[in-house]
């Protein structure tokens, strides 16, 4: 079943949604995308419809992206696109003042943060078309004519989920002297079974010197990272909580695992400890029941068994 996700009309680097999305005298409150989760890969593909004539676009959410790249070189059809010129108004418009002297064209980096590898794209636009809500219920479909985008070899859509042609950026608009254009939000500890976890909660908010540390939302890591101190010391009072169930042996990237024999069923999950992330005061936290702490896992068909696991990786 899709979700969906709406989004009042915004601005970013090199994607804009303008009044001139609005047909004639009609002009949306907001979008709407459905979302899935893809179960092979576990990241979120959405759904746009792009070119003419239209066709379904599959796209990864990515919450860091700074703006939407799609594959230009394989089958990519359509009688609408125009490559952004040098020195236009969608160059400038994208903050772009460099210019590919071959071609006559500005572009930019589209990067796959799941494969962590970025290269150059030429910036183009096409027609895209949106189904519209009054945040109630949907409304009529709107379509943009000059939307922009970055155009991607076809290498860069490796780890994404079959049939998926690119990545959709919702960062936030970045200027410069910005902290960061991803998103996060402030965690000042952690606890597990109602008891805090000792570490180092300094790690937990972005370091203003160096720009490490912060806790970010991501939509390209399939399950939580944790930084390697964070991570042992979580893991560390999780088993403590469970120290009467067996563990099993680990795999990779997980370090806890426990044979679901042992450990009963919910409404929310495993019957395990519950993590809560507390946010700016102890009566403000994010709660993470069993449903989401833990994978279920199958393994080896020498030994038949299913086993839960931690949900969390520690940060390489």
């Amino acid at each position: 079943m899709a979700s969906f996700l709406i989004f009042s009309l915004f601005c970013t680097a090199a994607l804009c949604i303008s009044s001139s999305l609005a047909q004639a005298s009609f002009r949306p409150k907001a979008l709407v995308l459905p979302v899935t989760k893809d179960s092979s890969t576990l990241r979120y593909p959405t759904r746009i419809n792009q070119r003419t004539p239209l066709v379904p676009v599959s796209l990864t959410l990515d919450l860091g992206g700074q703006f939407l790249w799609v594959d230009c070189e394989k089958g990519y059809v359509s009688s609408t696109y125009h490559p952004a010129r040098c020195r236009s108004p969608q160059c400038n418009l994208a903050g772009l003042t460099a210019c590919v002297v071959s071609t006559n064209t500005c572009g930019l980096t589209p990067d796959n943060a799941i494969i962590r590898t970025a290269t150059f794209g030429d910036l183009g636009s096409d027609i895209v078309s949106f189904q519209s809500t009054d945040g109630k219920k949907p409304g009529r479909v709107v379509s943009q004519p000059n939307f922009l985008f970055v155009c991607s070899p076809t290498f860069l859509l490796e780890g994404l989920a079959a049939g998926v042609k690119g990545m959709a950026g919702l960062a936030s608009a970045y200027t410069e002297g910005d902290a960061s254009s991803e998103y996060f939000i402030r965690v000042k500890s952690i606890k597990i079974n109602e008891k805090v976890v000792p570490l180092n909660t300094n790690l937990l908010s972005i370091n203003k010197t160096d720009g490490y540390g912060g806790t970010k939302i991501s939509t390209v890591n399939p399950f939580t990272v944790l930084e390697t101190s964070i991570y042992n010391a979580v893991v560390k009072a999780f088993v403590n909580q469970l120290s009467g169930i067996p563990r099993v042996a680990s795999v990779a990237p997980f370090g806890a695992c426990f044979s679901s024999k042992n450990i009963g069923g919910t409404r929310v999950g495993p019957a395990v400890s519950q993590i809560d992330l507390v946010l700016q005061n102890e009566s403000v936290y994010r709660r993470i029941f069993g449903a989401n702490s833990m994978v279920q896992s199958a393994v080896s068909a020498i030994v038949d068994r299913t086993y839960y696991t931690l949900n969390a990786a520690q940060l390489l």
